[in-house]
Parts: structure tokens; sequence; C-alpha cells
């Protein structure tokens, strides 16, 4: 979560990659100041610091832990379709590797059967487009 928040806030007020890398020992206390104090030699670029990040703090047992819980995760009867996706797309930001397309196929196939026999996955295009027709699919019923 705390990548997530630190490249929220620095998409939001503008803040470059580089930037960012300068100013997060600000943000940094204990442990993962240290590990940023032995470390910091070692990255050029923000990229560099996020892929060690994770390293370090994202093992790939959680990495995979957080995958397989987003294939896992099955529309409940009576969940709205928003909150489903909302929770599964958090999964899979936080897991990271998966394309917009199989990020779409796997909404769609864990979504309430109800919702499948009104929305065809032919007729989808991307995820906001599924998440609009599953509102309509919500108003209906």
């Amino acid at each position: 979560e705390f990548l997530e928040r630190v490249e929220e806030l620095s998409e939001i007020y503008g803040y470059a990659g580089e930037y960012v890398l300068r100013v997060l020992p600000e943000m940094l206390r204990g442990e993962a100041l240290a590990w940023y104090r032995v470390s910091r030699h070692t990255w050029a670029t923000w990229e560099n610091l996020r892929r060690d990040f994770r390293a370090e703090y994202l093992p790939r047992k959680m990495l995979a832990q957080l995958c397989h819980e987003a294939r896992s995760r099955v529309q409940r009867d009576g969940e709205p379709f928003r909150a489903f996706s909302n929770e599964v797309l958090t999964l899979l930001r936080r897991a990271g590797g998966w394309s917009p397309e199989e990020q779409l196929e796997l909404l769609y196939e864990n979504m309430h059967l109800e919702y499948k026999r009104g929305i065809r996955i032919d007729d989808i295009v991307s995820i906001g487009d599924l998440r609009a027709r599953a509102a309509e699919h919500e108003d209906i019923e």
C-alpha cells in the first residue's frame, strides 16, 4: 500500500519519479529508512527503487497469494459488480503484471452467472465497458 500511495501522490502533484526518489527518505522510518540508506546508491530511477522495494517488502510468495486471491474471488449473490471489481482490481494491481485484457477476462469469468446471461464477452472492449454494462444490468434487476 505504501508504494501505491506514493505513486498516487506523485501523480496528483505532478512529481517526477526522480524527485520522489530524492524526497522518499522523508516518508520512511525505522527499518525501511535503514534499507533505503544502504541501497540508494544502486537506484538511478524511480523504477529501479520500485522494483527493489517490491522485492524487499513484497516477497514472491505474497505476490503469488495476491494472484491466487484474485483468481479465486467470485462475485457473491447480491454483491454489486462495482464492489466485486474494485476488490479484484486492487488485488491485481498489488500483484502487478496483469494486462488490461487479462484483468477483463478474469473479471468476466468470475462475475455472477446472472450478469453473464445478459452480458456477452464479445460485446465488451474494456473494463470500463464491462462495469457500465454491469451497472445497467443492476438497474434492470
